[in-house]
């Protein structure tokens, strides 16, 4: 007979989302128009997307985890340092301490879950103090590969680079700096 603890945790479990929910978003998003802002499905669907301004990643994180069937991550301080830990997996963190560490705990956050994971910036975000990002597994992004080109694709979705330096050079541009009519 299994405990009231596993009972209560396959209970919880069968509560969530399922992941696949979030490819039904993204694809939504890749349907629109390039007329068309994406940034309301953003809106009406916060708990599906990694929305973060200067939220440490590990709330950021669990907050879709606690919606949608994902793993949670947890985020430790160890000599001074900070590190997210995925099972027995974990990345450092690299703050310095300025506005820009929600997105450094973002691409730490990606490199930790890439495994099963694909993380994503969210283009029609960029006006907003809040980044969003979507999470979907591999085999989900190559679906949506399979269906969109790869111009539809990184018209809406930026795929996170390692550092910074390159987010910010990639996400940052004129190109991405989008006015859609009313």
């Amino acid at each position: 007979m299994a405990s009231n603890k596993t009972v209560s945790k396959e209970v919880h479990a069968s509560k969530k989302t399922p992941i696949s929910s979030l490819r039904v978003l993204a694809e939504s998003m890749l349907k629109l128009d390039e007329l068309q802002d994406s940034w309301k499905i953003i809106l009406d669907n916060q708990r599906a997307f990694l929305l973060c301004g200067n939220d440490d990643p590990e709330f950021v994180w669990n907050f879709t985890a606690g919606e949608y069937d994902l793993p949670e991550v947890k985020e430790e301080f160890i000599n001074n340092k900070s590190l997210l830990t995925l099972n027995d997996k974990s990345i450092p963190i690299n703050y310095e301490s300025d506005r820009s560490d929600g997105i450094r705990g973002i691409l730490a956050l990606s490199q930790l879950v890439s495994d099963q994971y694909e993380i994503r910036y969210c283009i029609d975000s960029w006006h907003s103090s809040d980044l969003a990002y979507m999470v979907l597994r591999h085999s989900d992004w190559v679906e949506l590969e399979e269906t969109y080109s790869s111009e539809e694709i990184s018209y809406r979705f930026l795929p996170l680079p390692l550092t910074y330096e390159e987010f910010a050079r990639e996400a940052f541009t004129e190109k991405n700096s989008r006015s859609y009519p009313e």
